[in-house]
C-alpha cells in the first residue's frame, strides 16, 4: 500500500485590492508542486490553498504532477486591503509527511516572496 504524505499549514495573510489573488496562489500552487516532483514526480493526491477573508471562501487545487489548477468559488475583488486566513493542505500518494511538509512551506514561501 501506498504511503500517503500529508502536511496543513494556516497563516494570517493581509491581502490588498491591488494583490492578484488567483496569481498569487497559483504561484505558491506550483511551488509546492514542483517540491513534490522531487520526490514523486509522478505524483497523485490533492494541493489545496484555501483563502477565507470573511466574506468570502475560495480554493484552488491540483490533484497531480504538473496538472491544471481548479478553482473554486474564483476569488472577487477586494475593495479593502483585508487580513485573511489561509490554509495550506497537502495529502499526495508515495510521499512521507516530511516530504509533504516541505511542500506546504515551499507554497507558504512563494505567498510570503510574492506579497
Amino acid at each position: 500500500m501506498l504511503e500517503i504524505g500529508a502536511a496543513t499549514i494556516v497563516a494570517q495573510l493581509a491581502v490588498s485590492p491591488t494583490t492578484s489573488i488567483q496569481a498569487l496562489f497559483e504561484a505558491a500552487l506550483q511551488a509546492a508542486d514542483e517540491c513534490i516532483c522531487t520526490a514523486a514526480p509522478e505524483w497523485l493526491g490533492h494541493c489545496k490553498l484555501l483563502l477565507d477573508t470573511g466574506d468570502q471562501v475560495c480554493y484552488v487545487s491540483r490533484t497531480e504532477a504538473n496538472g491544471h489548477n481548479s478553482w473554486s468559488n474564483p476569488p472577487k475583488p477586494l475593495n479593502a486591503t483585508t487580513n485573511a486566513e489561509v490554509t495550506i493542505y497537502i495529502a499526495v500518494y508515495g510521499i512521507d509527511d516530511r516530504h509533504a511538509q516541505l511542500a506546504a512551506q515551499a507554497a507558504q514561501t512563494m505567498l510570503t516572496v510574492l506579497m
